[in-house]
C-alpha cells in the first residue's frame, strides 16, 4: 500500500504548530472581515461592493494570501530539507520505505493540512453569512472563493515543496521561496496600484485569484482552478523525481 500512516503522521505532526498558528490568525482576521461585512446596510448581493467582491478583495486576495503562502513556506522548508537536516530521512530511509513513497505521503499530508485548513474557513465563514441578513445566498460562491484560493495555495506550496527538494538545509529554502512570494505580491500591487505596470500580473500566480470572476460566475474561474491544481500536481510529480535522484549527505 502507497499510503503511509508513520509519514503521515509524521507530516501532521510537523505542520501541527505552523498550522494552528497561521489558521488561527487567519480565522480571527475572517470572523472581522465577514462580520463588519455583512452588518453593512443595503449589502449589494453581486457586483461592486458585495459580500464575496468585498471579502475577497480586502482579506483572501491580501492577507489570506500572505497567512497561506508563509504556512507553505515554513512546512514544505521543514517536511523536506528539515528532515534531511536533522536525520529524520536517514530513519525514513532505513525503514524501507522508497524515496518515492515517502515524498508522496509527505507531499500528500501537506495537501491535506492546506484543504483542512480552507475548510475550516468555509464552513466558519459560512456560518456567518448564513446568520446574517444576507442568508444562504452567497455561501455557494463563497464557497468558490476558498476553493479557489485552495488550488492557489496548492500550487505555491508545489513550488515550495520542489525547491525544497534542492537543498539539505531548511533555510536555503525558506528564503528563497520567501523572495518569490515577496515578488509575487509586489508585482499584484503595483498592477493594483499603477495601471500602466498591469503587465506584471503575468509574473504573479496570486492573478489566478480573480473575486470578480467568481462573483459574476464567469467560467474562467474554472479553467484558473483546474490550471493551478494541474500545473501544481506536476510540480509535485517533478519533486518526487528530483528527489529520487538526488545525492543526499546522511
Amino acid at each position: 500500500m502507497y499510503f503511509n500512516r508513520g509519514i503521515l503522521s509524521k507530516t501532521f505532526k510537523d505542520a501541527l504548530i505552523p498550522f494552528v498558528g497561521f489558521t488561527s490568525i487567519g480565522l480571527l482576521f475572517l470572523i472581522v472581515y465577514l462580520v463588519q461585512t455583512t452588518q453593512q446596510p443595503h449589502l449589494p448581493v453581486t457586483g461592486p461592493g458585495s459580500l464575496i467582491q468585498t471579502v475577497s478583495s480586502m482579506y483572501y486576495s491580501m492577507f489570506g494570501v500572505i497567512i497561506s503562502f508563509m504556512y507553505c513556506i515554513l512546512v514544505a522548508s521543514k517536511i523536506i530539507a528539515g528532515d534531511v537536516e536533522d536525520g529524520s530521512w536517514a530513519v525514513l530511509l532505513v525503514s524501507q520505505h522508497s524515496r518515492n513513497k515517502i515524498m508522496f505521503n509527505k507531499i500528500i499530508g501537506f495537501v491535506l493540512t492546506i484543504l483542512v485548513q480552507y475548510l475550516v474557513f468555509f464552513v466558519i465563514g459560512a456560518i456567518i453569512i448564513a446568520s446574517s441578513n444576507l442568508g444562504y445566498k452567497p455561501i455557494g460562491k463563497f464557497a468558490l472563493v476558498n476553493l479557489s484560493m485552495f488550488a492557489l495555495t496548492v500550487l505555491f506550496a508545489s513550488i515550495c515543496v520542489i525547491i525544497a527538494t534542492l537543498f539539505e538545509r531548511r533555510i536555503y529554502p525558506m528564503l528563497i521561496t520567501g523572495a518569490i512570494f515577496i515578488a509575487f505580491y509586489l508585482f499584484k500591487f503595483l498592477t493594483k496600484m499603477f495601471n500602466q505596470l498591469e503587465v506584471m500580473e503575468y509574473f504573479t500566480i496570486i492573478s489566478l485569484f480573480v473575486p470578480k470572476w467568481i462573483d459574476n460566475g464567469n467560467a474562467n474561474i474554472a479553467i484558473t482552478i483546474t490550471m493551478s491544481l494541474v500545473v501544481g500536481t506536476g510540480l509535485f510529480i517533478g519533486s518526487i523525481f528530483i528527489f529520487n535522484r538526488k545525492n543526499l549527505s546522511i
